[in-house]
């Protein structure tokens, strides 16, 4: 069964309020007419039309872009309306769908049955659909076409009979008939159907067009050989049919056995419906609230038995959870959680599981005793100030859920050469896993390489359990980078220094990357309001580095230099914004 929405474009741009419905409106690309409302094709507006012919006919015509995301969002509304019928629905482009009948047609009572409830389903959501039943997809897709084309005939027949108005726009090819429904057709129609809309015209003039970028290759590839037929004289699909298979293939490729096989009625391929995704959320209500730790991890321990065999029934295992909780005061906190050995373990065991969802109640518990006792603190007292803390315990909790966030296929556990994880490993583990229940994710955090031009931009700090894949780009060149050996100290906030020459003014970085005098000391902050200067023995430099000048938010353009003080010190500082600053040091 074909769903088919007639010049959808247009009734996705007036559900989104961009004409009044009744006026004459048309969408265009590339100045061609996709798709025109009813009342423009009265005044003789047609697809593939130029824009200035289309306004000349209609002067009051609504001209609207081309948006396909608005196209399919909103025809997501049509898709979960025929989901309430069967979820195994493909959707081919917005305004088109199809899916298999031999299930709901029995539900139902059969294909006409089917076909009339399901219009009745779209007419409540205003939404007019021409229908079409076949044996395969081309042929149904085909018969949905045509219905509009008889649709005003049947409707005065429809008017003097007994039959219901709603069914004149449902077309049912009976049963092993599609090669005969598919004869008289012109060899057109497999453009019109299998084009979609983006191909309405000959391939020598939409190649010139700027539509060609966004039409695909075997679309074109359907235009030609649809040409080509027609100057050899085979102008129906019933001609075409009746080739040879050897001929056509040897003559005309794939392209052309897949337009045989079109025309003879047979599908080139099985519908490719999509499977509904498992529910695997768990949730329970607490009745009453919940405000201890204890209670809170034994119901969260059968919640994780009871995810963890939903995910083992369907071949899943989880590597990133969501633990979510309601409470009393109406708040909503959740916390991800990613299993820091996913590629070893192949996901988060039940124990896994319930060990974090412990962990992280007690560290919304304690949050909410250090909120209560904020206002109670003593003078001297050291307790975590909590005041710009995003998630807090308020109340007792009313809702605990379970949401797998990210679930891979199980592919079992994978041990070591030198055999599995050891015991001290499995501690630390949890010993981390456990901080960060408490202090937040960023409380534990790995070193990875990222590459840059800054040693502050080689590393950076992945929370423990995230993915920690060394990127791509830590193994570009990086030209201007600094050579080996690298600081071993580096300054995520580089305090300020000064750099002076043997008159004890402030050495400066030209506009020619040179500086104004040679560096004589360096003025470091050795304690709070307390400086001290140390004579320079040797420097290097300055190297410029001057990067993403196209983006004034990250943009960067400074000189570093390397300086060896008196005390065998040697220190990397740059000079940016008309100051030196301490970048690192090296041991």
């Amino acid at each position: 069964m074909v769903v088919w929405c007639p010049d959808w474009p247009v009734v996705a741009a007036a559900r989104a309020d961009l004409f009044v419905e009744g006026e004459p409106a048309a969408v265009f690309r590339a100045n061609r007419v996709v798709a025109a409302s009813s009342s423009a094709r009265a005044e003789g507006v047609r697809r593939a039309m130029r824009r200035r012919e289309a306004q000349s006919r209609c002067p009051e015509l609504v001209v609207l872009d081309d948006d396909p995301g608005r196209d399919a969002r909103l025809f997501e509304h049509v898709a979960q309306v025929i989901d309430e019928f069967t979820p195994r629905i493909e959707v081919v482009r917005p305004g088109l769908c199809q899916f298999p009948t031999r299930g709901p047609s029995r539900y139902f009572g059969g294909d006409a049955a089917l076909a009339d409830a399901l219009r009745l389903a779209l007419a409540r959501i205003a939404v007019e659909a021409n229908i079409g039943v076949a044996d395969g997809a081309f042929t149904a897709a085909l018969a949905a076409r045509t219905v509009e084309s008889t649709v005003s005939a049947e409707s005065s027949r429809a008017a003097e009979s007994s039959r219901p108005a709603d069914t004149i726009s449902n077309r049912i090819v009976s049963p092993n008939t599609s090669a005969t429904y598919l004869a008289t057709f012109p060899i057109t129609a497999l453009v019109a159907v299998e084009g979609g809309r983006s191909v309405t015209r000959a391939a020598s003039t939409l190649r010139r067009s700027q539509s060609a970028r966004s039409t695909p290759t075997d679309a074109l590839a359907l235009i030609d050989l649809v040409e080509l037929l027609q100057r050899l004289g085979i102008t129906t699909l019933g001609s075409f049919a009746a080739l040879p298979h050897v001929d056509v293939v040897a003559r005309f490729g794939p392209v052309g056995e897949r337009a045989w096989r079109l025309a003879r009625g047979l599908d080139a391929r099985p519908i490719q419906t999509r499977t509904p995704p498992p529910e695997l959320t768990i949730q329970t209500e607490l009745d009453p609230p919940v405000d201890r730790v204890d209670t809170a991890a034994f119901i969260a321990k059968t919640m994780a038995e009871e995810l963890h065999g939903r995910l083992a029934h369907n071949g899943l295992a989880c590597t990133r959870v969501s633990i979510e909780a309601e409470t009393t005061d109406g708040v909503h906190l959740a916390r991800l959680w990613r299993h820091e050995r996913a590629g070893v373990t192949g996901g988060l065991t039940a124990q896994n599981l319930a060990d974090r969802v412990r962990w992280q109640i007690d560290g919304w518990l304690q949050q909410r005793f250090l909120l209560d006792q904020k206002d109670m603190r003593a003078e001297g007292m050291k307790l975590r100030d909590i005041s710009d803390l995003p998630e807090r315990l308020t109340g007792g909790l009313t809702v605990l859920r379970l949401v797998p966030d990210e679930v891979v296929p199980d592919e079992g556990r994978q041990l070591r050469l030198w055999g599995g994880t050891s015991a001290a490993d499995e501690r630390a583990s949890r010993a981390f896993a456990r901080v960060q229940g408490l202090l937040g994710p960023d409380s534990v955090t790995t070193p990875v390489l990222t590459g840059g031009r800054r040693p502050v931009d080689l590393v950076v700090l992945v929370p423990w359990g995230d993915e920690r894949a060394t990127p791509p780009t830590a193994k570009q060149p990086w030209p201007g980078r600094l050579p080996s050996p690298l600081p071993t100290t580096v300054h995520l906030l580089p305090p300020h220094v000064e750099i002076l020459d043997t008159h004890g003014q402030l050495v400066q970085v030209t506009r020619r990357g040179e500086l104004s005098a040679p560096p004589a000391s360096l003025v470091l902050e050795s304690d709070k309001n307390t400086f001290t200067s140390h004579p320079i023995v040797d420097w290097a430099g300055p190297w410029p580095l001057e990067e993403k000048w196209w983006d004034p938010q990250s943009a960067r353009r400074q000189a570093r230099m390397q300086i060896v003080t008196d005390t065998t010190c040697a220190y990397l500082v740059v000079a940016e914004g008309g100051s030196w600053w301490l970048e690192g040091e090296y041991a």
